[in-house]
C-alpha cells in the first residue's frame, strides 16, 4: 500500500537522464493482500439485572432478557434447585462462556486496493499521503464459540420438557433451533507516513517506513440467533407459548487510530516509472465488540390467568389481559456483552506502479 519516494544516486547514464532533483512528486496505485490477527481476550461486560418484583404466589422474581445467559439463567437454575426433592432437572447452560471470547477467530485473510501520493524532500526522506480499501469477503463464526451455543441450545429442551410437567400444565411442546451466518468485513484507511530510504547507487532503492493513520470498517459479521419455545395448557384451559430468541453479533465499526511500519524496494523503471514493492502494518487498538438482542415473545388466548412456581426465586407465566406480568419478559438491543482487548494488527503486501512528475 502506500507509495515511497526517494532521490538516489542512480548508474551514471540513468543519473544523466533523470538527475535527482527534478522530480519531486509521485502518484502510485497498487493492490496486493492482507493477512489480519484480532485479539480473542477481551472483557466481559456487566448485565444489568431485570426489575425485581413479587409473583402472585409471593415469592420474589425478576424480570429477565433470557433464559439463555446472564440473570434470565441463574434464576431459572437457581428455581430449579428448588424442585430437587421432586425430580432431577437438567440446568440450562448458559451463554455467559461466549462472553469472555467474542464470536472471531483470531485470524482473517482478504484483499487490499491503494492510492498514495508522494512528496520527495530530498534524497533519504519522502513524506506521503495515502487511502486503501480492504476486504475480507467470508469471516466464519469460530469453532469454539458456535459449540457453546450450540451446547446452549441443547440443553434448553431437557430443561424445560423435566421443569413444565411439574405445574398444573398439559399437552407440553418444547423446541429449540441454531441458526449461524457467515460475514464480512470491509476497511477504510487514511495514512501519512515517512519513508526512510538507503541510496544504492543503481535503480533499486530500499526503505523503511514510519507514520500513523485511522481505520474505519464496516460490513455484517458474523453471528447467531438461538431460539427456545415451550407451548402449554394451563389447568386444561388456557393455551400459553412463549418465545425466548436471543441475537448474537459480532460489531466492528467503530473506526480506530492505528500505527504504521513497515518498508520495501522500489525499482525505476523509467526516469517517469516505476514499481514498488511494500509491506505494512497498520497496529491498532481492536474495535471488536459483541451484542445481544433479545425478543421475548408470548402467544396465548385472550382470557386473563397467571401461574407461579413455588419456589424462590419464583417463574411466572402471564399474558396481558391479567395484567399478570411473564418473568421472561425484556426486549433488548444492541445489548454489548463483550469489548476486545489487545491490538489488532493488519499485515498487507502489495505492488504498485508509480508515475513521478
Amino acid at each position: 500500500m502506500l507509495a515511497g519516494a526517494v532521490a538516489f544516486h542512480a548508474s551514471a547514464g540513468f543519473a544523466a537522464a533523470q538527475p535527482p532533483g527534478d522530480r519531486k512528486w509521485e502518484v502510485e496505485i497498487g493492490g496486493g493482500w492482507e493477512f489480519s490477527v484480532r485479539p480473542i481476550d477481551g472483557t466481559a461486560l456487566p448485565i444489568e439485572p431485570g426489575e425485581p418484583f413479587v409473583t402472585g404466589v409471593g415469592e420474589p422474581s425478576r424480570r429477565v432478557r433470557s433464559w439463555f445467559f446472564g440473570d434470565g439463567a441463574a434464576l431459572l437454575n437457581e428455581a430449579i434447585g428448588g424442585f430437587r426433592d421432586q425430580i432431577d432437572i437438567p440446568p440450562v447452560d448458559p451463554l455467559d462462556s461466549v462472553f469472555g471470547t467474542g464470536l472471531l477467530g483470531p485470524h482473517e485473510y482478504g484483499g487490499v486496493a491503494r492510492v498514495s501520493v508522494t512528496r520527495i524532500l530530498n534524497r533519504r526522506f519522502a513524506v506521503e499521503l495515502g487511502g486503501s480499501y480492504s476486504t475480507v469477503p467470508r469471516i466464519e463464526l469460530a469453532g469454539t464459540a458456535y459449540s457453546r451455543i450450540r451446547q446452549s441450545r441443547e440443553s434448553f429442551e431437557p430443561t424445560w420438557a423435566a421443569l413444565i410437567p411439574i405445574g398444573p400444565f398439559t399437552e407440553s411442546t418444547v423446541s429449540s433451533s441454531l441458526t449461524s451466518g457467515a460475514g464480512s468485513l470491509r476497511e477504510t484507511a487514511v495514512t501519512g507516513v515517512l519513508h526512510v530510504t538507503f541510496p544504492t547507487g543503481g535503480r533499486e532503492v530500499p526503505y523503511v517506513s514510519v507514520g500513523a493513520g485511522y481505520v474505519q470498517a464496516s460490513g455484517e459479521l458474523p453471528g447467531s440467533e438461538i431460539v427456545g419455545t415451550y407451548r402449554f395448557r394451563i389447568d386444561r384451559k388456557h393455551w400459553f407459548e412463549q418465545v425466548d430468541a436471543v441475537t448474537l453479533r459480532s460489531s466492528s465499526n467503530d473506526g480506530a487510530v492505528v500505527g504504521v511500519v513497515g518498508g520495501g524496494l522500489k525499482s525505476y523503471l523509467s526516469d517517469r516509472w516505476g514499481l514498488r514493492l511494500d509491506v505494512r502494518a497498520l497496529i491498532g487498538q481492536s474495535a471488536t465488540h459483541l451484542e445481544v438482542d433479545t425478543d421475548p415473545r408470548v402467544r396465548a388466548d385472550g382470557l386473563p390467568y397467571g401461574v407461579a412456581s413455588r419456589t424462590a426465586p419464583s417463574i411466572q407465566f402471564g399474558n396481558e389481559a391479567a395484567s399478570v406480568a411473564s418473568t421472561l419478559g425484556l426486549a433488548t438491543s444492541g445489548l454489548r456483552a463483550w469489548s476486545a482487548s489487545g491490538l489488532s494488527v493488519r499485515v498487507r503486501f502489495s505492488l504498485g506502479v508509480f508515475l513521478r512528475f
